[in-house]
């Protein structure tokens, strides 16, 4: 299985808040595996694509928590 996954920052830019370029981890569990996957974020909106053996039944941004801020994460119908 292909799962797409978006990243966005959602920061106000200013000449005091800048666009971060930072490496960070989503760990994605189903089903008797777990797989970790890391992503170097460097724009305000990416989408990135992970094979999956199957569907996950979780999925976790930034898993041993190094980055400071908030994720949301959100499933796609269908």
């Amino acid at each position: 299985m292909l799962a797409k996954v978006t990243v966005e920052q959602t920061q106000n830019i200013d000449e005091d808040v800048f666009q971060f370029s930072v490496r960070t981890t989503l760990r994605f569990k189903g089903e008797g595996w777990v797989t970790d996957q890391e992503f170097q974020v460097s724009e305000l909106k990416e989408d990135f694509y992970v094979t999956l053996e199957a569907k996950p039944t979780s999925i976790r941004f930034d898993p041993e928590l190094t980055l400071f801020g908030e994720g949301h994460v959100q499933q796609a119908e269908g």
